[in-house]
């Protein structure tokens, strides 16, 4: 992909409270420090039909690797999502420990301008901040917010996951049993709009 392609197609993400984008060198200083059985990296890809599309490479046990790809619409979707959470967490509905912790994290801004090509970055940012709190919870808290339509439930569906304790620090527990959680769905039978908006009408 040229460099002219690159930017016609620049956009940028504003955040609706200060969020620092770490340096490349400080992630990997990160990831060194702390080795995590989930990693997720999201990187710009190519516009298709005009609409700015992202990458992301979720990577598992440092073994295992799968990607998808995102439109910017998803993103918001998936940001509107953890709004509506942060609602119901308020209200005290159904939700967990872990729920209201993640409910009070910075969203990502919908306004989107032409000034900085740091779409990626941004959204990259956005996810390592949520997976990093799922990552010092314990499996019993990521089990228990599975079971409702949770953080952990948007984070496993969004990431098409077949399990919540992907997001677990190793745990001699279940790391032996490793085979028996693939990465990835094959098919999802309901989107995570479908549900959600069903939730949200219940609310």
């Amino acid at each position: 992909m040229s460099k002219d392609f690159r930017t016609q197609r620049k956009l940028s993400i504003t955040c609706s409270q200060p969020m620092s984008i770490p340096k490349s060198n400080d992630i990997q200083k990160a990831k060194s420090k702390n080795k995590c059985v989930l990693n997720v990296n999201v990187i710009a890809a190519p516009a298709m039909r005009g609409t700015a599309m992202y990458e992301v490479k979720v990577a598992y046990n440092n073994n295992k690797q799968t990607s998808m790809f995102k439109s910017l619409k998803e993103f918001l979707t998936f940001k509107s999502m953890f709004q509506l959470l942060a609602i119901t967490s308020k209200k005290g509905n159904n939700c967990c420990a872990l729920c209201q912790e993640v409910s009070t994290l910075p969203c990502i801004s919908t306004q989107v301008s032409g000034r900085n090509d740091n779409n990626a970055d941004v959204l990259d940012c956005f996810l390592s901040n949520l997976i990093e709190i799922l990552q010092r919870s314990s499996v019993q808290t990521i089990t228990e917010c599975a079971a409702h339509m949770g953080v952990v439930s948007i984070m496993t569906e969004f990431l098409e996951l077949r399990s919540g304790l992907y997001f677990c620090q190793e745990d001699e527990s279940y790391s032996s049993d490793e085979g028996s959680l693939p990465i990835s769905h094959c098919s999802l039978s309901k989107s995570l709009s479908q549900q959600f908006a069903a939730y949200d009408a219940v609310c």
